[in-house]
């Protein structure tokens, strides 16, 4: 193993989350920048931060090795964090079961993390998630609903938002016609405007 990517009890978790994103891009699931494979190859440097893309969205993953309450929250703290900061709209708290990070290869991390169970929660711009247990497989259910959540919110709140603009402008443009003095109070009980 090479030691910078050895804390002493194995595998650091950077590395863990790395591998994670890996194999969720040979699933298919995010795509990695391409810096973050050519460093971890060529220098052994981690990112400071996991991010992939799915689907043209940025996620942040966030991963710590344990499931206790303390790890798990401050998971979501952090993924919180992230998507408050504009990092990505979407980010997975990953807790991974205390063991996945002993190997003695890069083969056998990948191998560990194909087998094990994990705790997992999606953070996006509208709220948590909750946490729920799974494989790999169930990671990579869990962030494309996600997506699908993160994007039907965006489609909402886009119609909401040129509905809001629509009404608006229609209102202010009858009440500035000559002749029609009182429309937009009497659009407001038609259209039951509440009280400001």
């Amino acid at each position: 193993m090479a030691d910078s990517l050895t804390d002493g009890s194995g595998f650091r978790e950077e590395v863990v989350n790395v591998k994670l994103a890996e194999l969720l891009e040979q699933r298919d699931v995010v795509s990695l920048p391409e810096q973050v494979i050519s460093d971890l190859v060529e220098n052994n440097r981690m990112p400071d931060i996991m991010t992939a893309n799915l689907l043209g969205v940025r996620v942040v993953i966030e991963g710590r090795i344990g499931k206790s309450p303390s790890v798990r929250r401050s998971l979501v703290e952090d993924c919180e964090e992230r998507v408050a900061e504009g990092i990505a709209p979407m980010a997975v708290a990953v807790a991974y079961p205390e063991e996945i990070n002993q190997s003695t290869s890069l083969q056998g991390l990948e191998d560990n993390i194909r087998e094990a169970e994990f705790d997992m929660n999606v953070v996006t711009e509208s709220g948590t998630g909750g946490w729920i247990s799974g494989d790999i497989g169930d990671i990579a259910d869990y962030l494309r609903s996600g997506y699908g959540d993160l994007v039907e919110e965006n489609v909402v709140k886009k119609a909401v938002d040129t509905i809001d603009e629509s009404i608006d402008g229609f209102v202010h443009h009858l009440s500035s016609t000559e002749g029609l003095s009182g429309t937009e109070e009497r659009l407001k009980e038609v259209v039951i405007v509440p009280n400001e």
